[in-house]
């Protein structure tokens, strides 16, 4: 019940915010450009919220020797919530914990999949195909995608 909450907030944030902009945001962290300043920390809730009502699942889910590539999956996206402003930010700090975050979570929910569910790395087919088709000329909104089937493959791994 927790993961379809998270699945939930995730998505009608991500829908909202490309109504918003009227584009697909180049990455999913990049929509916090399209809340008004006043309201910039919605990003840091929603993230947050999705880490926590993931956590137990996720966890209990994994074997015992991938555990720890749950945990550090987690805490990467934690910290790409804790630090959202990554565009036009003066504090390179900021931009690091954001970045290094976010390969931490996307590196370690895809290679716990590896060992705990390979069949779901079947999700990046599509990804792959679209990004050959288009000479992945558009690599910025790729990224988008490719956190789409991060989150996606997360999803359905603590569902299954």
């Amino acid at each position: 019940m927790n993961v379809v909450l998270a699945i939930a907030i995730l998505s009608i944030y991500t829908i909202v915010l490309i109504k918003i902009g009227n584009k697909i945001p180049n990455s999913l962290s990049q929509s916090v450009f399209n809340i008004p300043i006043n309201k910039r920390w919605i990003w840091t809730v929603v993230i947050f919220a999705v880490c926590f009502l993931c956590v137990p699942t996720y966890i209990e889910k994994t074997s015992e020797n991938t555990q720890f590539l749950a945990f550090l999956a987690i805490a990467g996206l934690s910290f790409v919530g804790a630090a959202p402003l990554v565009k036009f930010s003066d504090d390179k700090m900021q931009f690091r914990v954001h970045e290094v975050g976010a390969i931490i979570c996307a590196a370690c929910s895809q290679i716990l999949l590896v060992f705990n569910c390979p069949w779901l790395l079947l999700l990046w087919i599509p990804f792959i195909i679209y990004g050959f088709a288009k000479g992945w000329k558009t690599w910025k909104t790729m990224i988008f995608w490719g956190e789409m089937v991060c989150f996606s493959s997360t999803f359905i791994y603590c569902l299954i």
